[in-house]
């Protein structure tokens, strides 16, 4: 299985190359104007050896490209190295050319305080920017306001108004250095927790999908599971569908033959579910319950279960007719399908989470497609999805049954026959066996 965070480490190390390169092509540049500016050039001495310097500098972040070197603590040493020399080859070059103290960024080379701090955004890390920056600041307030710049030197306003000395145009440099390195903080930091959390999402989906439906995992991970149990009360569609005759089917079957079955028939109808934006709250041996319209809503939850349902028909019938070349039986199935409050939510504990509808609208489906299996029927709804499903109901594919009494209920209501070829008529209901009794949705959510 994929791993999210191969994807980080990818990113970090083509960041890291990146910035190399960068390094690189600033470099060549600096070289090619050092070169070209023949003997007139003044302190050559100075700028030979800051770019020796540099260059060496070069050499090492790409044997730590090469290497995979991508610690936290050598990306320090290495911005406090390239901050150290510039500043220092700016002081230099101003002790060199006599300026008076507090005019060091009157020099051009001072310049590259700005770029040495801003290729560090290449990174993929936002704490080089703030480092570097900090480590700016903090050695051009030394060169400019120590005792090694006497405050009597430092450039008088022009106003005329007084003797006093001005701070502002030796700090102006300093501040906007200050403030450009928290802006490329800013960013860095929010294009890495960006990441992170992206990486993060992608991972817990990937582990979640192995259990939930894609609509549930992506819901957790996006949200956690914090708020598991609290859930909430909804109007959603449910459905339930389950094989014909599947007792006897599966007593000619080997077990492992079984298992291949039962892995195909959750596999076809997973899809169909999925692609009427519904959701997986169980498979029941030969049986599966989807929800529609949790955990995202979807007013339009009651037509999607009646897609779906024939959706599921039809995937049944073509995975009949692959069947019947290997002389294999067909695959039918009894749908049963409401329309009503429950209550939806992701119950238990880590990491035995389920996500599960509960209340009488559950109950109601199942008994509809018991109603279904005895009828005879392929699908049986009840009048409130009918009500709720919009246009999406055909009057002229269903046939009414009034007064209809479900199995552990007093009142009667009415509900929708899918008609087909055959009479509606009461069928002897088959023995379920034990096991599957058990983990019915009745006996489950009773």
């Amino acid at each position: 299985m994929f791993d999210p965070k191969i994807l980080l480490r990818t990113a970090e190390q083509e960041a890291e190359r990146l910035h190399a390169a960068v390094r690189t092509v600033v470099l060549a540049a600096f070289w090619g104007l050092l070169l070209i500016s023949g003997e007139g050039h003044h302190h050559e001495a100075i700028a030979f050896a800051a770019l020796g310097a540099y260059s060496g500098l070069t050499l090492l972040t790409w044997v730590a490209v090469l290497r995979g070197w991508h610690d936290g603590r050598f990306s320090a040493v290495m911005v406090t190295l390239d901050v150290a020399l510039v500043v220092l080859q700016v002081w230099l070059l101003a002790l060199s050319a006599g300026l008076p103290d507090g005019h060091l960024f009157m020099l051009p080379p001072a310049t590259i305080i700005f770029l040495v701090v801003a290729q560090n955004a290449l990174r993929f890390q936002p704490t080089p920017v703030l480092l570097g920056g900090l480590v700016a600041a903090t050695m051009l307030s030394a060169t400019e306001f120590l005792p090694l710049a006497p405050v009597a030197s430092l450039p008088t306003a022009p106003t005329g108004h007084g003797t006093s000395p001005s701070i502002y145009w030796p700090a102006l440099p300093i501040v906007t250095l200050s403030f450009m390195t928290l802006v490329l903080w800013f960013q860095a930091r929010r294009t890495r927790a960006l990441v992170d959390r992206a990486v993060g999402c992608a991972e817990r989906a990937g582990n979640l999908a192995r259990f939930f439906s894609p609509t549930i995992a992506r819901c957790l991970a996006v949200n956690g599971t914090e708020n598991r149990g609290r859930g909430e009360r909804c109007r959603i569609a449910v459905l339930f569908a389950d094989i014909r005759g599947f007792t006897g089917m599966a007593e000619d079957m080997a077990p492992d033959e079984l298992g291949r079955f039962l892995v195909e028939f959750r596999t076809r109808a997973a899809a169909c579910i999925f692609s009427c934006n519904g959701t997986v709250d169980k498979f029941l041996g030969d049986g599966v319950l989807a929800v529609f319209g949790a955990p995202e809503p979807n007013t339009d939850c009651a037509s999607c279960a009646l897609r779906c349902a024939t959706y599921l028909h039809d995937a049944m019938r073509t995975w009949s007719a692959e069947r019947a070349v290997g002389g294999e039986p067909n695959v039918r199935l009894s749908i049963g399908a409401h329309f009503g409050e429950a209550f939806v939510g992701i119950l238990g504990a880590s990491p035995m989470l389920e996500f599960t509808a509960i209340g009488d609208t559950v109950n109601v489906a199942q008994r509809l497609q018991r109603l279904a299996t005895d009828t005879g029927s392929e699908t049986v709804i009840s009048d409130a999805l009918r009500s709720a499903s919009k246009g999406s109901f055909d009057p002229a594919l269903w046939v009414a049954l009034e007064d209809m009494r479900l199995a552990g209920r007093s009142a009667t209501m009415r509900v929708w026959r899918l008609t087909n070829n055959e009479r509606p008529r009461l069928l002897p209901r088959a023995p379920r066996p034990a096991m599957a009794q058990a983990r019915t949705p009745e006996e489950t959510l009773a």
